[in-house]
């Protein structure tokens, strides 16, 4: 069994300093967390607050008796966006993708959302410029008030309904591009007949084929002021032909956005629990999942499986997770002992299925946490389901062993069960789990021996613990030491060295 190593702290995430610390304070979604949380809130009530400031300044009565009072508020709202902006830029560097101390911020700078909060930013910073240089004027005043309703956009980070919209409008921006496209040669069709039949009869209303266009948006939208009307028999049959078009004008994208929001609902669905409730994702995985978009990319319906499909227990193979005999072969005391965990730690459980050495795990770690990962969203399901009502901390995620969607240095052990035999790409799978685990981690890899068993994969599809050690040692892991416990499996214990 291997020591730990004394300089080794092994910390749950919320109690993570510097840098990190003020990363996740920052991050939102981090329901687990009171101070991440209260931070939450108290961005969205500064959001709302100068939004209200904003709106209210440019009623005239409400300017002339508290605007004083409506600049106050503004100005300390724009002091603290600036204040989170510039530590939003100063902690990016925690996180793997926006590593290196210029490159990394500049990647992290040029972010939707960052580019969102420093459009809403520097008008304010230049009028106060132009102010000093006595350049200020009162329409430059109110082209920031406009750029300080960006946000709004801000909201993104908090509002599930905002994301969304966004997932959508990303996931069909080609189909929505094919329908502007539509929508433009509709018009210019329509303008430029419109041109030809009523010009020379109304040359003041249908000028040009550019003044006509705007006839011809009004008329499709169905708006129809009803200050230009054709005067000739050919110009009536047009504009009830735009009428016409008008309503697919509309119909094509709202039928375009109609699917993306009810693929995204669905995809939500299948991420609920069997009663209904919100499935625990990696959101709340105790800060371990990177919280943004580009960490190792989402799945949309499903994370691919890395698994080999033959010899592979799927959910409908769920009682065989929690068969007694299970029980004797594989005695979840007896890994989680080898496991070597202690309290306060973050294990992860590669390949969790229903739980069956989650739920022990949990147990010796309390006040710590397991993260179950699991392809199958029905496996996870029913460990939830099992695990209902329990205080122990496990907290579940749908993803590829190959692709851990987690944080480098997220977990203290990494636990493989009857999993190592089924990946294809063992490689990629090891090297991710030396990514997430901290420097002098564990992992622990038992799998079935290649003997004759009446349970488990053929033999030919077993490896012998010398070939799961070299791997272990290929893939960079400083020790690996054999225990000899199990009559029908191999139990191998590797350790991240302690150097970075």
């Amino acid at each position: 069994m291997f020591t730990e190593a004394p300089d080794l702290a092994h910390r749950p995430p919320h109690q993570r300093t510097g840098r990190a610390r003020v990363f996740d304070l920052l991050s939102a979604g981090q329901g687990h967390d009171r101070a991440s949380r209260g931070v939450d809130v108290a961005i969205v009530a500064a959001i709302v607050l100068t939004l209200a400031s904003v709106l209210l300044g440019t009623v005239d009565a409400v300017a002339a008796s508290i605007g004083w009072l409506l600049d106050t508020v503004l100005v300390l709202a724009v002091l603290g966006f600036t204040a989170e902006y510039a530590l939003r830029l100063w902690a990016c560097t925690c996180e793997e993708e926006f590593e290196g101390p210029i490159e990394g911020r500049l990647r992290y700078a040029t972010t939707p959302l960052a580019l969102v909060d420093a459009l809403a930013l520097l008008p304010f910073y230049l009028a106060l410029l132009a102010q000093i240089l006595t350049l200020g004027s009162a329409e430059f005043s109110s082209i920031v008030q406009l750029f300080l309703l960006l946000l709004v956009l801000k909201l993104a980070r908090y509002s599930t309904a905002l994301r969304t919209l966004g997932r959508v409008l990303h996931a069909r921006r080609g189909e929505l591009g094919a329908v502007l496209i539509i929508d433009v040669v509709l018009l210019l069709g329509v303008s430029s007949a419109m041109y030809v039949v009523e010009g020379d009869v109304q040359p003041e209303a249908f000028s040009s084929i550019p003044q006509t266009m705007f006839w011809g948006l009004i008329t499709m939208s169905t708006v129809g002021y009803g200050d230009i009307t054709p005067a000739t028999q050919g110009g009536r049959l047009i504009a009830g032909l735009a009428a016409l078009l008008g309503v697919a004008m509309f119909a094509l994208p709202a039928g375009v956005l109609g699917a993306g929001f009810t693929e995204a609902f669905q995809e939500a669905r299948e991420d609920e629990d069997d009663d209904g409730g919100a499935c625990r994702t990696s959101e709340v995985a105790l800060a371990a999942v990177s919280p943004c978009p580009a960490s190792p990319k989402r799945r949309r319906r499903g994370p691919r499986s890395p698994f080999v499909d033959e010899h592979r227990l799927g959910p409908e193979d769920r009682a065989k997770l929690e068969a007694d005999d299970r029980a004797r072969r594989l005695p979840p005391e007896t890994v989680v002992d080898l496991l070597a965990p202690q309290p306060g730690m973050q294990c992860l459980d590669l390949g969790a299925g229903t739980g069956y050495l989650a739920r022990p795990l949990a147990e010796s770690l309390e006040p710590g946490t397991v993260v179950a990962l699991d392809h199958s969203q029905r496996m996870l399901a029913d460990l939830r389901q099992r695990a209902r009502g329990s205080p122990r901390a496990i907290h579940t995620v749908q993803g590829s062993a190959t692709q851990l969607p987690f944080r480098r240095a997220s977990f203290a052990r990494v636990l493989s069960v009857n999993l190592h035999h089924e990946v294809d790409d063992r490689g990629t799978m090891l090297a991710e789990v030396l990514r997430v685990l901290e420097q002098g981690g564990h992992m622990l890899v038992v799998d079935w021996a290649p003997i004759d068993t009446d349970e488990g994969p053929p033999v030919d599809h077993r490896l012998s613990a010398q070939q799961i050690a070299d791997e272990l040692r290929e893939a960079g892991f400083a020790e690996v030491v054999e225990h000899d416990v199990f009559d029908q499996h191999t139990a191998l214990e590797a350790r991240r060295s302690t150097r970075p």
